[in-house]
């Protein structure tokens, strides 16, 4: 959550009190190897990469490309029947439970679950200090370029995990890997699982201190080295439960000296289960949320939906409601289209804020808004192609990939803002009209409370400008006066100061919208009409000629004249539909 300096500042204060011990930050050392060994055929192996510290493991694409990490697959080695120096690696794919090949897709990219593919066997060439090097087979029938290595290039992209097959001895390339018996790897692992949760404990301790939570029995488990997995994991809940407790604290005491230049998140006092801890779904009404392998996050795929909660107790003033989310107009490339055209498609999904008489809405934007031409190194990804460049850009394709992409910031800045004037205001997201494929994930919902002075209602009026709605190139047929009205009403949001002025001119923005689509909708009815009596009218067996004629007469002179000044209100448009 994202709290206001001001509750960091007034939780500093209170420091001295709270923290009887402080957070040792030297007090844990990472776990390594204990001890590496000489290849024997057939025996189990951990494979650590020396110049990383880091092991083989599956990950990145389809979640089976050979990748390094904390910790790794089992691995061992065979040699080749009638090829001399030729070795398969087997290794344990952990997803499909099953001892694999390790195999090369390419020089670029290898994957640890084989399935018949062509290239997959090895040569091993042995260093000094138990220090192997693993080359693709000059036997493979395609990846066979037995002068280059195996590892990992971390000079090219310093935060790369996917291993590649096609790296010099001699570019800074970490290509050299040493064997750690099975059960030195496995007690290193558990080693490393409580590293781990002592680091994640500490990363929380530093929270809690800076925001002035008591958690000094949660210090003294971190500081104590002896401390177990299960009394680290219990410290870690408790420390959540202590820094949710004094954040609701902070904004409870901060909630009433919010300003604009100094909001309050006030998320916790309010919203219910605002990011989906533990993939829980619950606290909202309507429709609800769906979910298929979430990441704590909800999703709707594919679907119409009005997804909400009624919040009550507010304080008078403007509020902004923000969630990290984006939808995505149809299947890939369908969708890149919708958003480069900016059409109405690619603006279905709404994020709304309802304070009982006004509605507030924004579109929730696209994932191609982040630009990416590469995946990211988590979940799967599909990428769509602009028909005009050539370029090929990348969005998530699951739920694992949302977290990630909303985790480096993509997507995070979709706001409303709204006045609530009697303590109580809906807050959700909906989309009235669904498209082949289309899909709409959501997390982090948010509530900051930003006073209610005149600096306040000047920043809500900003956002309902912000967000208004284009009409400066309206195809459609539109009522002149309409359009007018709206020119109109935007025009007078330009000198509106005092909270009056800002509320007057925000209702009469409302208002023009409201009657503008109203008319727009009534036109596009009435011309549907038109073309029906044109073809009644024209359908000798269908009716009675004098009615045929009344329609013709009608379709023909009255509606033309109507279409030709578009000068009808609403209300004539309503009558000369109802006829």
């Amino acid at each position: 959550m994202r709290f206001a300096k001001l509750l960091v500042l007034s939780a500093t204060l209170l420091l001295g009190s709270n923290a009887v011990q402080a957070v040792d930050d030297n007090v844990w050392t990472k776990p390594a190897p204990a001890e590496f060994a000489t290849m024997v055929e057939g025996e189990i192996y951990y494979l650590y990469n020396v110049g990383s510290g880091l092991f083989f493991t599956q990950g990145n694409a389809w979640g089976t490309q050979a990748s390094v990490g904390p910790t790794g697959l089992k691995v061992k080695f065979e040699s080749v029947d009638g090829y001399d120096g030729t070795y398969t690696i087997t290794d344990y794919c952990e997803s499909k439970s099953a001892w694999l090949w390790w195999f090369f897709d390419n020089e670029v990219s290898m994957y640890v679950d084989y399935n018949g593919q062509a290239n997959y066997m090895w040569e091993i060439t042995t260093m000094s200090d138990n220090v192997y090097r693993f080359s693709p087979s000059a036997n493979n029938p395609s990846v066979n370029n037995n002068t280059l290595f195996m590892g990992l290039d971390r000079v090219t992209d310093a935060s790369n995990t996917a291993l590649a097959a096609n790296l010099p001895a001699d570019g800074g390339y970490f290509i050299d890997w040493k064997l750690v018996p099975e059960a030195a790897g496995e007690a290193m692992f558990e080693a490393m699982k409580i590293y781990e949760a002592a680091m994640q404990l500490k990363d929380l301790l530093n929270k809690a201190e800076a925001i002035g939570a008591s958690v000094a029995d949660q210090i003294a488990v971190y500081n104590n080295t002896n401390s177990t997995l299960e009394e680290i994991q219990a410290a870690i809940e408790a420390v959540k439960k202590a820094i949710e407790a004094r954040e609701e604290e902070l904004a409870q005491q901060n909630y009433d000296n919010a300003t604009a230049d100094n909001p309050v998140d006030v998320t916790k006092l309010f919203i219910k289960n605002p990011s989906f801890d533990g993939d829980d779904l619950s606290g909202w009404s309507g429709s609800g949320w769906g979910s298929y392998n979430p990441k704590e996050n909800a999703e709707r795929y594919q679907m119409d939906f009005d997804t909400y909660q009624d919040l009550t107790g507010l304080h008078e003033g403007i509020y902004k409601l923000n969630v990290h989310a984006f939808y995505r107009a149809g299947n890939a490339q369908p969708a890149y289209d919708n958003y480069k055209a900016q059409n109405e498609e690619s603006k279905l999904a709404k994020l709304y804020v309802n304070n009982g008489t006004d509605d507030f809405t924004t579109s929730i934007a696209s994932p191609f808004t982040a630009g990416l031409t590469a995946q990211m190194t988590t979940g799967t990804w599909s990428s769509a192609t602009d028909a005009e460049t050539g370029e090929t850009f990348w969005i998530p394709n699951n739920m694992v990939a949302a977290d990630e992409f909303f985790a480096a910031g993509y997507c995070n800045d979709n706001d409303v803002f709204i006045n609530v004037t009697d303590g109580n205001l809906r807050i959700g997201a909906r989309k009235a009209r669904t498209i082949s494929g289309d899909w709409s994930i959501f997390d982090d919902f948010s509530l900051t409370y930003y006073g209610n002075s005149e600096e306040s209602f000047k920043l809500f009026l900003a956002n309902v400008v912000e967000n208004l709605k284009d009409f400066s190139n309206v195809e459609d047929v539109y009522t002149y006066s309409y359009l007018d009205a709206y020119n109109a009403a935007v025009a007078a949001t330009q000198s509106a100061s005092s909270k009056e002025e800002i509320l007057a001119a925000v209702n009469g923005i409302v208002k023009a919208v409201a009657d503008l689509e109203k008319n727009i909708d009534l036109w596009k009815k009435l011309a549907t009409l038109r073309e029906e009596g044109y073809s009644l009218a024209a359908n000798e067996s269908f009716i009675e000629d004098p009615y045929r004629i009344d329609l013709g007469e009608w379709a023909d002179f009255e509606l033309d004249d109507l279409f030709r000044a578009r000068t009808a209100t609403n209300e004539e448009l309503e009558e000369q539909i109802s006829r």
